[in-house]
């Protein structure tokens, strides 16, 4: 069976065009969900990201308002602020920023594919068309993946569709100025500087855009060779291994050396090890292979945070032949460079896309959005070996028929998780059913149900859902603190009497875990509940709750103090009691030596209840402390306006 108009000079561009329409359409459907889980946090609780004026001031806040890395992400969180900007806080115009992202990728994975190709074939020009074809078809298989889907429709994941597409276009940039013999000085300098600036650009929305470096490596070293047949592409590769590989490999041995810490230290907020997260990393590794060429929807409920730890190499099991079935796969990749390089390339690009994410850095065990970008190396090396087999294993005709019915699988799969995305309460209690210990699936369930109770038509019944599956959750995360707060606050407005149980392990954890953003959200809403006489618990159980952040030692000072001085704060501004507020903000104070502030706010606190030598000796002690030069301005003004010494 022929097909003419794939014969047609254009037909690779009009088919990319149908693409785009095609994929734009398969995920419509999902555009209508809402914000979840960390979206609320970095987005719609984000007062930074309301991005309200064009002006230099407001742009700069929008642009530092990240709070999901030390980096900031601020391209990301700056595209967050323009959705804003233009359509408010609508969940629809960030859903649909982010699959016009990922459309932009799709055309990028296309251009990849294609130089890729032409690299590893070396075609004469009556191959390239088919080549181009080829090419349509692996970036079909991406960007119709139902991998791919909660990468797209996840609104806060557009940080990792910002940091893939720079990472695209760069690497498309990179092989078509390497398949250039003839190139000059000049123009591998200019290239080169391109190269970069997509590279920061991707850096500055999401740090893995580094794997850059990797996946470079995986190409030139399977399919460049490191070849360089002029002075501009010497000058290119040189350029290429000193800014992406010698400097970055320095930098990390130095920083292992000096600050450990900075890679390694986060691992106090979890519940696995280093060496039990590299075990578990080997079995997760082999479900994102079969996840990717054995796409099972069922599976991809987006929350896997109930994936088992390997607690040893044999337990389980699966961990040993995990660990040497990679090791095993990483040797094949080696022996096929010669062989099947496009292969290896494929394969080698998936690998290296882990690097980061899925070795030794302290992040959560599984996320399906991990394989976006890696996830292209496997599909590219699947459609290049089927296309490489002999026709007594797969003639042409036959591998064509396979991998229509293979893409026809991916998209009927993409279709029916963007349904699931369109309605948040069915994907939940779908995804609650295949991962029933999931701490985060059991929390948003108990989140939604608190969020539309007021809304529905037995508000009780609804807020006992919400109730039971606050209580589930917080049984299934030795760590985690939202479903505690999340459970009190629903039981207040059952007018249910309070469960100290749950109380003491609320107070417990903030002790002794790591506190963070979510930890201040939620003292904040219990706090809020209290004074608003929402929460009618005993007001001890809230003291109680400021004391533990206040002992918390496992945290550096500045986030619980910082975290009682905001609470304090609002109960004195907010709510009108500064009695309550003094106490809370010299627990504040307590937690550092040095001079912020919080000793202002005291001062004055002091003075307007009429304790006028606590406020003199307040105001003493702050001026003998060591960093009080830098403060003095401030220090005089507020003297003389309340009268003091």
């Amino acid at each position: 069976m022929k097909f003419p108009f794939l014969e047609h000079r254009h037909a690779a561009p009009l088919l990319m065009a149908l693409l785009v329409v095609i994929t734009f359409l398969v995920y419509e459907p999902g555009l209508y969900g809402g914000f979840i889980f960390d979206d609320r946090l970095n987005i719609e609780l984000n007062d930074d990201v309301r991005l309200t004026e064009l002006s230099w001031q407001e742009i700069t806040r929008t642009w530092n308002s990240g709070i999901a890395s030390s980096v900031g992400r601020p391209i990301s969180m700056l595209s967050f602020g323009l959705n804003y900007f233009f359509a408010g806080m609508d969940p629809l115009a960030f859903k649909v920023t982010n699959v016009v992202i990922h459309l932009i990728a799709t055309v990028g994975i296309y251009l990849l594919s294609r130089e890729l190709l032409m690299i590893g074939f070396k075609p004469a020009s009556g191959d390239a068309h088919r080549l181009r074809l080829m090419a349509v078809f692996i970036a079909a298989c991406w960007a119709l993946h139902p991998l791919n889907v909660s990468s797209v429709l996840y609104i806060v994941q557009r940080m990792t569709l910002m940091a893939a597409v720079p990472v695209i276009y760069a690497l498309v940039i990179y092989c078509k100025f390497r398949q250039n013999a003839d190139a000059t000085t000049r123009q591998a300098v200019m290239t080169f500087g391109l190269v970069l600036l997509l590279f920061l650009a991707g850096v500055l929305s999401k740090e893995n855009a580094v794997l850059l470096a990797l996946f470079i490596l995986a190409i030139e070293t399977f399919l460049l060779r490191f070849e360089a047949p002029s002075a501009g592409q010497r000058l290119f590769v040189r350029a290429y291994v000193g800014t992406f590989l010698v400097v970055p490999a320095i930098a990390g041995v130095l920083i292992l050396v000096i600050a450990p810490d900075a890679i390694l230290g986060s691992y106090s907020i979890r519940s696995f090890t280093l060496v039990e997260r590299l075990m578990t990393e080997a079995r997760v590794i082999w479900m994102y292979l079969y996840w990717l060429l054995l796409p099972d929807t069922r599976q991809f409920t987006f929350y896997h945070d109930d994936y088992p730890v390997s607690q040893g190499l044999l337990d389980p099991a699966s961990t040993l032949v995990s660990i040497v079935a990679l090791i095993a796969l990483i040797a094949l990749v080696w022996k096929l460079r010669n062989r099947a390089p496009m292969v290896a390339c494929g394969i080698a690009f998936f690998l290296a896309g882990h690097v980061l994410e899925s070795t030794v850095v302290a992040l959560e065990l599984v996320f399906e959005h991990r394989n976006y970008l890696p996830g292209f190396g496997i599909l590219f090396a699947l459609v290049v070996a089927l296309r490489g087999l002999p026709p007594a294993i797969l003639n042409h005709r036959a591998a064509m028929l396979v991998l229509a019915f293979y893409l026809v699988l991916l998209t009927q799969g993409t279709f029916t998780k963007s349904m699931e995305w369109s309605n948040i309460h069915q994907q939940l209690i779908s995804a609650v059913r295949t991962n029933p210990d999931s701490h985060r699936i059991n929390y948003e369930l108990g989140f939604l149900y608190l969020s539309v109770a007021e809304a529905t038509p037995d508000k009780d019944a609804t807020l006992a859902a919400s109730s039971d599956y606050f209580r589930r959750a917080t049984s299934l995360d030795p760590v985690a603190t939202r479903a505690h707060a999340g459970f009190l606050l629903a039981e207040a407005q059952r007018g249910r009497p309070v469960d100290n149980q749950i109380v003491e392990d609320l107070a417990y954890r903030w002790q002794n875990h790591a506190l963070d953003r979510n930890s201040f959200i939620e003292l904040s809403m219990l706090t809020e509940c209290w004074y608003r006489g929402f929460c009618q618990f005993d007001k001890d159980i809230l003291v109680s709750f400021y004391n533990a952040v206040a002992a918390n030692a496992v945290t550096d000072p500045i986030v619980p103090q910082g975290m009682l001085d905001q609470v304090g704060t609002a109960i004195a501004e907010v709510f009108g009691n500064p009695g309550d507020a003094r106490a809370i903000l010299y627990l504040a104070r307590n937690k550092r030596s040095d001079l912020t502030v919080i000793d202002l706010k005291l001062i004055r606190l002091e003075a307007e209840a009429g304790n006028l030598a606590e406020a003199q000796d307040l105001l003493r002690e702050a001026r003998n402390k060591p960093d009080a030069g830098s403060w003095e301005p401030q220090l005089d003004s507020l003297a003389m306006e309340l009268g003091l010494q």
